[in-house]
């Protein structure tokens, strides 16, 4: 259904790209809002990315956390190496995780870290932005497409140096939940991030939301 109502908005007669009017604004300054005040939000999250340069796509499956600006991103690989990897923001620092494959025990830890408050940081954790309320602070909403209970807000950055030429936000306005996040990077390499089964009340860990490398991991900062 989700790439179903993605081809509308780029295709056909039905996609028409309406003026951004008040009461959209509304809409998702109120999603966002519930998002940030939200004790804990537990989703199921798929993604894709579409590699331009190597014409290559990835697909993903996981599973995410968010607690008052903070998250865990849990994704694997939906192929046979079935990689995982981890991101995590704990409110200052942006931790990238890929653990070794199972089959190789002795391996090390690969880690990235950047702070939170650097611009590529922020650029790298799209999410994260979300948590902040980022979208409307780094993005300005260009044009809307109404399709039921969903709508796709078309965004623009608002600064040539943010790392995104442009980005979508999909919303369910019955469910008051983000559906999914779209977004191209400076080499037009494009992500989707698909969300399902979001709950508002499951209790999170707060340990989830922390990060310390093991001491065998190779860590790189940003």
């Amino acid at each position: 259904m989700f790439y179903f109502f993605l081809s509308l908005c780029f295709a056909g007669p039905a996609a028409k790209v309406e003026s951004v009017k008040p009461e959209h604004m509304s809409v998702l300054m109120d999603i966002e809002d519930k998002y940030q005040k939200a004790s804990g939000i537990s989703m199921s999250v798929e993604k894709v990315d579409k590699l331009e340069a190597l014409d290559q796509t990835r697909k993903y499956a996981g599973s995410m956390k968010i607690k008052k600006g903070k998250f865990r991103l849990e994704l694997e690989t939906q192929d046979v190496s079935k990689d995982t990897s981890i991101i995590v923001a704990d409110g200052k620092i942006l931790w990238f995780i890929t653990p070794p494959p199972k089959e190789f025990k002795e391996a090390k830890t690969q880690v990235a870290s950047a702070s939170l408050s650097d611009k590529k940081a922020k650029a790298q954790g799209f999410l994260q932005m979300l948590t902040e309320g980022g979208i409307l602070k780094y993005f300005k909403v260009t044009g809307v497409i109404e399709n039921g209970d969903l709508t796709t807000f078309f965004l623009q950055p608002t600064s040539m140096s943010n790392e995104f030429q442009r980005a979508q936000i999909v919303t369910n306005n019955k469910e008051q939940v983000i559906a999914s996040l779209q977004y191209w990077d400076s080499m037009n390499n494009e992500t989707v991030y698909t969300f399902s089964n979001v709950d508002f009340k499951k209790p999170i860990d707060d340990s989830l939301l922390r990060y310390k490398p093991p001491k065998n991991a190779d860590v790189v900062k940003y």
